[in-house]
């Protein structure tokens, strides 16, 4: 079995971001959202920067030498921070074209998640330039039955969307 580090990444940020003690939900600012259709339903998600250096909603740009990583976490709108998430995930090298970018929703827990496959480009980025990000979702997002399963081709939804969020320096 291959893991993929885009897969991880989005799945390590929605578990950390659960364990967020209730005070912290005070200490955010809403800085983009994400809005999309999951399989005919519409849904809105906020990206969130914390007001507090020592907490983090996991949306930001990374620099790692020439790679950049990005990482998008949307949040509903005075929701949990483990349930109703959407992750958006990827790296760029300069003006390349992302690479191993991933998209997960997680509706109810980590262990059963809906997740972008391999070989299958559902994100695009239309506008990035280190501080913030503009794009759009389309393709499919496929089940995940435990955190470390594979998605499964075979029981998919369409997701149709877009995005647009700042940036903080870390995330």
């Amino acid at each position: 079995m291959r893991f993929r580090h885009a897969a991880l990444v989005p799945a390590l940020g929605v578990m950390l971001a659960g364990m967020l003690p209730a005070p912290f939900a005070q200490a955010q600012e809403v800085i983009g959202e994400v809005r999309a259709t999951l399989d005919g339903a519409e849904r809105q998600w906020q990206t969130l920067q914390s007001t507090d250096p020592g907490v983090s909603f996991n949306t930001g740009a990374e620099q790692f030498g020439p790679v950049t990583s990005i990482t998008i976490q949307g949040y509903e709108e005075g929701g949990s921070y483990t349930r109703e998430v959407i992750a958006l995930n990827w790296s760029v090298m300069g003006d390349e074209e992302p690479m191993d970018a991933s998209v997960m929703y997680v509706p109810e827990r980590m262990s059963q998640s809906w997740m972008s496959l391999d070989d299958e480009q559902v994100l695009t980025v239309e506008a990035f330039d280190g501080e913030s990000v503009r794009g759009t979702l389309s393709g499919r997002l496929c089940y995940k039955d435990g955190f470390a399963a594979p998605p499964d081709p075979e029981n998919c939804i369409v997701i149709e969307g877009t995005f647009e969020t700042q940036l903080p320096a870390e995330p």
